[in-house]
């Protein structure tokens, strides 16, 4: 496995408080289902190595506990 160090230039300068409060505005997610939220064989509980995995289930009930909007989204045409 190769790592590399991210050069300064992409970091941004911001207080993990600020940070924090920020995230505490959102209140809608969105996410692609095709390939994000959707596994292999288009499930969302299959993990992308092989095998099951809960954590996308999870994250999706976390944000809903948390009184977020969870909005599924896909770029895939009516035809398709």
């Amino acid at each position: 496995m190769v790592v590399r160090e991210i050069p300064a230039k992409y970091y941004f300068p911001i207080e993990k408080d600020s940070f924090r409060e920020k995230l505490k505005k959102i209140k809608v997610v969105y996410t692609d289902v095709d390939s994000t939220l959707l596994g292999p064989r288009a499930s969302i509980f299959s993990s992308p190595h092989g095998g099951y995995t809960l954590k996308a289930a999870e994250s999706l009930v976390k944000a809903l506990e948390r009184g977020l909007d969870v909005t599924l989204v896909s770029g895939r045409s009516s035809h398709q």
